[in-house]
C-alpha cells in the first residue's frame, strides 16, 4: 500500500543535460562577456574625448572626467596594463580564442585613427 503523496521510482526530476553548463556554454560566455568588457571599454575612451565638454556644460561632470584623464595619463606613463585589457585578453582565452597583442587601443582603433 502507497501513503498519499508519495512517488514511486526515482526522486531525481532532473532532465538529462540539465546539469552544469557545458564547456561550450562557457566559452560562449565568456566571449559575450569579453564583448562586454570591449564595449565598456570603448565608452570608458569615448567618455575621455568627451568628458572635457561635458564639464564645459555641466561642472558635474568635471571630477569623473580629471579622474579618467589621471587613469589613463598613469596607466600610459607608467606603462601598464589596462584591466579593462588584461579582463579582455583572459576572457577571450578561456573562450577559446588567442588574445590579441598589444594594447586595446593598438588592436581596435589603429587603423581607425591612422
Amino acid at each position: 500500500v502507497r501513503a498519499e503523496g508519495t512517488v514511486t521510482g526515482s526522486t531525481s526530476f532532473r532532465r538529462a543535460g540539465s546539469g552544469p553548463p557545458g564547456p561550450m556554454i562557457r566559452s560562449m560566455l565568456a566571449l559575450v562577456a569579453a564583448s562586454v568588457v570591449m564595449v565598456v571599454h570603448l565608452a570608458f575612451l569615448a567618455y575621455l574625448v568627451v568628458g572635457g565638454f561635458l564639464a564645459l556644460r555641466r561642472f558635474a561632470f568635471i571630477w569623473p572626467s580629471l579622474a579618467a584623464t589621471a587613469w589613463s595619463v598613469w596607466i600610459t606613463l607608467a606603462d601598464r596594463d589596462c584591466p579593462l585589457t588584461t579582463l579582455e585578453k583572459f576572457l577571450l582565452e578561456a573562450g577559446g580564442r588567442t588574445p590579441y597583442e598589444g594594447s586595446f587601443i593598438a588592436y581596435y582603433l589603429n587603423d581607425v585613427l591612422y
